[in-house]
């Protein structure tokens, strides 16, 4: 049986880097959670599929290792990911819809 996760990310507080975001030459790596990272009490494995809105993952159970389907919530036109893993929005505009 698979189970699928749902989550969106949460905004960071703080200062907002819109100035220095460039959908042409952004690391893609920091698209798309890596493998290893932890969510809940689930580890990434690996991308499945991503789009406009969202990404999915490959996910294990750390207890059970039972495999499941992650979908992340994050539209690239409102929010984007940073180096460390913070969800930040592209403009004070795009704060307030996401």
């Amino acid at each position: 049986m698979q189970v699928f996760v749902s989550f969106a990310g949460t905004l960071s507080q703080g200062s907002f880097m819109a100035e220095y975001y460039d959908p042409e030459t952004y690391p893609s790596q920091w698209n798309y959670l890596q493998p290893g990272t932890v969510v809940d009490d689930y580890i990434i494995e690996r991308e499945i599929a991503h789009g406009g809105f969202s990404s999915v993952y490959l996910a294990r159970h750390r207890v059970t290792q039972v495999q499941v389907a992650i979908k992340e919530y994050l539209p690239r036109k409102l929010a984007h990911r940073t180096w460390n893993n913070d969800i930040v929005a592209n403009s004070d505009e795009s704060q307030k819809l996401y």
